[in-house]
């Protein structure tokens, strides 16, 4: 049964990478909303799946949390959408556009590279202590890096103010979490 359970969280994740598709292409808002809800709900069915088949009942509860935080999530991006008569990135005339662009093209891209080491790191490292630390240090810096390179492209000071907020929860959130995980691992280490 466990078997079963993990491909079908794998395919979940494969459905929920496919809804990325209509993220980036739309056509309209509606679409790209649809598609942000797909997101939310196939995460949080393929991690009720994965914490089935491992036993694993902490899983539960991220899924739980993520699904309060995806419901918010989704209210407030439908909300967004309904008052939004602009798109969201309003482009600056001129040479200083394209600057900006460049920087903000070689931030993201800089944060990308950082998630795919510590996603390599997470791979290829030897044991849980390495592997955790690998994806905490690279998945922080890969997110400072991204929202660096966002903030020249949003509109206005509050979005700016809420895109270095969600960096900030992150940082926090995951602090927290490589604490419990690392407790957790080194007491599965001395049970051995």
């Amino acid at each position: 049964m466990a078997d079963f359970l993990l491909w079908m969280a794998a395919f979940l994740v494969l459905m929920v990478a496919l809804g990325l598709v209509r993220v980036a292409r739309g056509p309209g808002r509606a679409e790209r909303m649809m598609a942000a809800q797909l997101l939310g709900t196939g995460a949080i069915g393929a991690l009720l799946l994965f914490g089935a088949a491992s036993g694993e009942p902490a899983v539960f509860d991220v899924a739980l949390t993520l699904a309060l935080l995806a419901a918010f999530a989704s209210i407030a991006f439908v909300k967004f959408a309904m008052q939004q008569d602009r798109p969201a990135c309003r482009r600056r005339g001129g040479g200083m556009s394209f600057l900006l662009d460049l920087f903000s093209i070689a931030a993201i891209a800089a944060g990308a590279f950082f998630y795919l080491a510590g996603t390599v790191g997470l791979l290829r490292f030897p044991d849980a202590y390495t592997r955790l630390h690998a994806l905490t240090k690279a998945d922080n810096l890969g997110m400072a890096l991204v929202v660096l390179g966002l903030l020249p492209q949003v509109d206005g000071l509050l979005a700016a103010l809420k895109l270095v907020l969600v960096w900030l929860l992150v940082i926090l959130s995951g602090a927290a979490v490589s604490q419990l995980i690392a407790r957790s691992a080194r007491r599965q280490d001395s049970g051995r």
